[in-house]
C-alpha cells in the first residue's frame, strides 16, 4: 500500500498494516474468522468487506484502540494515552501485533536487536529467519506445509531464475497469499517482506520488499500479463532492481523487527497474549 502525500511523514506503519491485513481478508480461512469477531459485527460496526478489503487508517486506529480497551499491550497503550483515531501518531510492531491478537490472530514479534555477522554490521539472522518462514514456517494457519505444498515451493521458485518461475511466483504472491507478507521494522521506517531470494551465501541472498514511500511500477503488472519470453525477462530484471534488498542494504541499521502471522488463537491463549514480548535473536 503506497503512502500518499498526506500521511508521507507518518503513514508507513498503517500502510504496512493495511497490507498484511488485506492478504489475511484475501485467505478463505481468515476472512471466516474475522468476520465473527465482534469488532466487525458488533453494534454501529460495519460488516467485514469481502476480498480485496483495504482497511482504511482510520479504521485501523479504531481496531488499535478497542484492543487498548480490551487490554492487549498496556504499556503501549499508555503511552498513547488510549488514544490514536484521527492522529497522525506513528505505530509500530507492538501496535500491529496487539490489534491482531484482539482480533484473535496469533502474532508475534522477533526482534534482531544487533547484528549478527561477523562484519559487525550485517544481519545473517534475518535472511535466515525468512528463507525459512517462506519455505518451511507452515501455511501461515498454524498448521505445518506438505512436501507439495504452494507454501514450501515458494523460496525454491525464487531461487531458480528462470522467467516462469518468477513469473508464477509473483502471480501466487498477488492472487493467494498462502504466506503473509511480514512487516518488517527499523528505526523510522516500515517496510513488507513478500519474499526471498535465496543465494548460496547471504551476499547474494535478496529479500524482496514492498516500501510505501514509493510507487509500484506498471513492470509488475507486466509480468503477470505480459507475452512473450524476452518481455518477461526484461519485467523480471527490472522487479528485482525495484525490490530487491540485499545484505548490504539491510546492514545499514543496527536493529530490526519483524511481526508475522501464525495461525487463528484458542480463547485460551487470549489472557497470556495481552502482554506483548519479543523473541530476541540472537
Amino acid at each position: 500500500m503506497r503512502q500518499l502525500k498526506e500521511d508521507r511523514r507518518w503513514g508507513c506503519g498503517y500502510r504496512n498494516f493495511q497490507m498484511l491485513f488485506s492478504s489475511l481478508v484475501a485467505d478463505d480461512v481468515f476472512y471466516q474468522h474475522l468476520s465473527q469477531q465482534p469488532f466487525f459485527k458488533g453494534k454501529n460496526k460495519s460488516p467485514l468487506a469481502k476480498p480485496p478489503y483495504i482497511p482504511s487508517i482510520i479504521t485501523l486506529q479504531d481496531l488499535i484502540e478497542c484492543a487498548w480497551k480490551e487490554g492487549f499491550d498496556p504499556e503501549g497503550a499508555a503511552h498513547f494515552k488510549y488514544r490514536l483515531k484521527y492522529s497522525s501518531r506513528w505505530i509500530g510492531a507492538t501496535e500491529i501485533v496487539a490489534a491482531l491478537r484482539y482480533l484473535r490472530i496469533r502474532t508475534n514479534v522477533i526482534d534482531f536487536h544487533k547484528p549478527t555477522g561477523s562484519d559487525g554490521k550485517s544481519h545473517p539472522e534475518i535472511f535466515q529467519f525468512v528463507k525459512t518462514y517462506f519455505k518451511d514456517g507452515g501455511d501461515g494457519h498454524g498448521i505445518p506445509c506438505s512436501s507439495n505444498s504452494l507454501s514450501n515451493s515458494l523460496s525454491s521458485s525464487l531461487s531458480n531464475s528462470s522467467s516462469n518461475s518468477l513469473s508464477n511466483t509473483c502471480t501466487t504472491l498477488l492472487n493467494r497469499c498462502v504466506k503473509f507478507p511480514l512487516y518488517w521494522q527499523h528505526q523510522g521506517h516500515s517496510r513488507s517482506i513478500i519474499g526471498m531470494k535465496p543465494g548460496v551465501t547471504d551476499l547474494d541472498s535478496l529479500l524482496f520488499v514492498f516500501d510505501p514511500q514509493y510507487m509500484i511500477p506498471e513492470s509488475l503488472q507486466q509480468v503477470i500479463s505480459e507475452r512473450g519470453k524476452e518481455k518477461k525477462r526484461r519485467c523480471h530484471i527490472n522487479l528485482i532492481k525495484k525490490f530487491g534488498i540485499n545484505s548490504n542494504e539491510v546492514a545499514k541499521h543496527a536493529q530490526y523487527q519483524i511481526v508475522y502471522v501464525n495461525g487463528i488463537m484458542s480463547e485460551y491463549e487470549v489472557n497470556d497474549s495481552k502482554i506483548i514480548t519479543s523473541t530476541r535473536i540472537p
